[in-house]
């Protein structure tokens, strides 16, 4: 009996493991910003804080998070003319 192959939504290497230093070069954010995230539950990482890994489709849920959250501050920034971005990055 042929063994079931196992589509590409289910294989391993349709959503890797990266490194730390992967995780770095994948999103632009610097190593305190990432463990920040992880630290907050923001981005949930495998390992332990000295030897992290991150599924890329978890990296990229956390980049697209913190972009509609930055783009509803903007949005709400234009509605009442108030300075939020400066308040949040202040």
């Amino acid at each position: 009996m042929p063994k079931a192959e196992i589509g590409p939504a289910w294989r391993e290497d349709a959503d890797p493991w990266l490194s730390k230093q992967e995780a770095i070069a994948y999103t632009g954010r610097s190593a305190r910003t990432i463990e920040r995230a992880v630290v907050a539950g923001r981005l949930i990482a495998g390992g332990t804080r000295g030897k992290r890994a991150f599924r890329r489709s978890a990296l990229d849920a956390w980049l697209a998070a913190t972009l509609l959250l930055l783009f509803a501050l903007l949005q709400l920034q234009l509605m009442c003319e108030c300075p939020l971005i400066e308040l949040v990055t202040g």
